[in-house]
């Protein structure tokens, strides 16, 4: 067999709508868009469409592709799981977000500029947060592949969330 092909399939669901919603929302996304988001938005469809009959507890995600880990050490692209929670859907999309921040380069769009002003808040804030230098805080975080080795650019998430980051405070605590 050629081609793309695809199957739908689910236990003891609401209905037949579950099915039909999942590849709605599936024929309707961006072929182009990471396949993790994609499989994550057509099980999103199928969820609000009603889903399992016996209610929501656990969700799992997992795309594999060659050479797709981390580093491209191994072929997990995704592997996600949430079991026994009241939200799994939404708790899924917040892991994959996560996944996508620690585990996925910055693309060329998402690439600030370092100018000599936003290396000293960078590692002002670095010091605040009680690191050596800035590059030595994004590793702590594991935010290597979203900030240039050499500190030429900063992932745009990154720089968020530094700038949304309370600083510590004399006694070494966050501040509340």
């Amino acid at each position: 067999m050629t081609g793309e092909g695809y199957a739908i399939q689910g236990n003891i669901l609401t209905g037949e709508d579950v099915v039909t919603a999942v590849e709605t929302a599936w024929l309707a996304s961006d072929p182009q868009a990471p396949l993790a988001r994609r499989l994550l938005d057509a099980l999103t469809a199928g969820d609000e469409a009603g889903g399992d009959s016996r209610g929501r507890q656990s969700a799992a995600l997992l795309v594999v592709r060659e050479g797709a880990g981390y580093g491209g050490h191994d072929d997990i692209a995704v592997d996600l799981r949430v079991d026994d929670h009241e939200s799994p859907i939404p708790e899924l999309t917040r892991l994959l977000g996560l996944s996508e921040l620690y585990l996925t380069a910055s693309t060329e769009e998402e690439q600030v500029p370092v100018t000599p002003e936003l290396e000293a808040e960078l590692e002002a804030f670095a010091q605040a947060q009680g690191a050596r230098d800035f590059q030595a805080w994004v590793g702590t975080e594991n935010y290597e592949m979203r900030v240039a080795p050499d500190l030429a650019w900063i992932d745009q998430q990154i720089l968020d969330i530094v700038r949304s980051t309370p600083e510590r405070s004399a006694e070494g605590g966050s501040e509340s």
